[in-house]
Order: C-alpha cells, then structure tokens, then sequence
C-alpha cells in the first residue's frame, strides 16, 4: 500500500511539473504571406552557374528549402506564447573549388510587423549579409531597373551595397524571379549568373 502512494505521488508530480510548462495562450501570429513567400524563386535543387570575371565558372547547388513554425514564449514565468515562422534555403559552392562557401537566404518576421530577408555569403571564415525588409517592391527597396545576364535583360533588379572592405563581397544583385544575379567584390572581381538548372530539370 505504501508503495502505491508513493508511486501515485510521483506520477502526481510528473505531471504537476508537466503541466507548469504547458503553454495557455497564443497571443499573436507573426507568419510569413505566400507573397513573401514566392520572392524566393529557389525552392531546392536548382543547380547554378556564375561566371568568375567572365573567365571561370562558379557551380553552386540549392539545398532543401525549410520552413518551421515555432511556437515561443513570451518569457520565462509565462505561458503565454506566439508562433514564429521562418524559412531558409542553402546554396552550397561547389566545394572543388571552394571549401566551407555558401549562400543563406533566410526569411523571419518579427513582433513588430517587420519581415527581414537576409542574405548571407560566406567564403571560408568570411562573410557578408544583405538584409532586406519583405515584401520587396520598387517603391520601398533599392533597385535598378534591370540588368543583362544569362543573355537577356532582367527587370526590377533589387540591390544592396556596403563599404567596399578587403576583398569581400560588397554589392548584391537580386531578383524575384531568378535570385542571385551578380555579386561585386571589393577587389573589382564578380561573379554574374550564367544559367540556372531549375529542380525540375534536374
């Protein structure tokens, strides 16, 4: 008998203790639109291909696309919650030329209203990230009206530029419909998109 008690009471608190981090209350949804949602044209398996100074080729591969739904804490004595989406997509530079290079295009709202689309470049131990607010439009986003790669011209080109530092990359050329068009590097360098194999051509 005392050693039913003494089991009940456990199983009584496990569940106390279960029930304490329970989450009560969804306070809000910060969620990202399927507009948003489309100005990432890479949905996984693309292969891409960059002329290095119009002399080597650059081949980089689309990984899975992910999107997560977190449900987060408004804090540590709460239970109150909200769920945050996110989506990310990693290109991988063919490492037969380059060891630890890639891209990361993430997409993540905030509490505040605001959805942030970053793009980051890593080389090695060196990286630079382009930040855009979502969605992107040419009345609210640095743009120029097009640019001429992969032999056409492309519209509604979206850009970014930092300080020009060491050899790294400083400006980014983004479309909606193709992704990464260019990239200028500090050192005069670039690399400009030649063609896209899109996952279901692969």
């Amino acid at each position: 008998m005392k050693h039913l008690k003494f089991v009940l009471f456990i199983t009584l608190g496990i569940l106390c203790l279960c029930f304490s981090y329970e989450k009560d209350h969804l306070t809000g949804k910060f969620l990202l639109t399927e507009e948003m949602k489309a100005q990432n044209p890479y949905q996984g398996g693309e292969t891409l291909f960059f002329h290095k100074n119009n002399e080597d080729t650059i081949v980089v591969f689309a990984k899975d696309r992910v999107n997560k739904v977190h449900e987060v804490l408004e804090g540590i004595n709460t239970k109150n919650y909200f769920l945050l989406e996110e989506e990310d997509i990693y290109l991988d530079i063919d490492t037969m030329f380059f060891a630890s290079n890639y891209f990361h295009l993430k997409m993540l709202p905030d509490r505040k209203g605001k959805t942030e689309f970053t793009i980051d470049f890593i080389q090695g131990t060196v990286g630079r990230g382009f930040y855009y607010n979502l969605p992107l439009s040419t009345a609210a986003t640095p743009y120029i009206d097009s640019l001429f790669v992969m032999n056409r011209w492309v519209r509604d080109v979206f850009t970014q530029e930092h300080e020009i530092l060491d050899s790294r990359a400083y400006k980014l050329y983004y479309s909606t419909e193709f992704g990464i068009l260019k990239i200028d590097f500090s050192d005069g360098s670039y690399w400009e998109l030649e063609k896209i194999e899109w996952a279901e051509e692969n």
